[in-house]
């Protein structure tokens, strides 16, 4: 059997920002968690597919790593399909300018990204980077 962890599957909404101008501009990624979701993992692999065997005598039964299922629900969240939830494209803003990367329906900001942490979802940077 594997050791027990706490595993955090987060989505978290990127931003790009304007560093400042030094080396003709520069710019860092910011997040902010918009769902997080913790379980207890006992898997023996990293890839959370073998889940655990009960340690008891009699038990032949596998419970199933419930973090393939976050990943599947944080996936969901992250694409826009959760119910209730308004996410996509502002067209009027996509039809101004073809020549930029966001206007021709590339996101240049406003992503999501889903991780598998250690921790609950926290904004990050902790400390916003400057330039030396």
């Amino acid at each position: 059997m594997g050791r027990t962890q706490i595993v955090w599957v987060n989505v978290y909404e990127t931003d790009e920002r304007y560093g400042g101008p030094e080396e003709g501009g520069w710019w860092f990624e910011t997040g902010t968690p918009i769902w997080t979701d913790g379980c207890v993992c006992r898997c023996s692999d990293r890839a959370h597919q073998t889940g655990f065997r009960f340690d008891y005598p009699n038990q032949d039964k596998v419970i199933p790593c419930p973090v393939p299922m976050m990943i599947e629900n944080a996936n969901a969240i992250a694409a826009g399909e959760s119910p209730g939830v308004t996410y996509g494209w502002d067209t009027a803003f996509i039809n101004r300018d073809p020549e930029e990367p966001e206007h021709r329906g590339e996101r240049a900001a406003g992503c999501r990204k889903v991780r598998i942490e250690g921790r609950k979802g926290r904004a990050y940077p902790e400390v916003w980077p400057h330039y030396e």
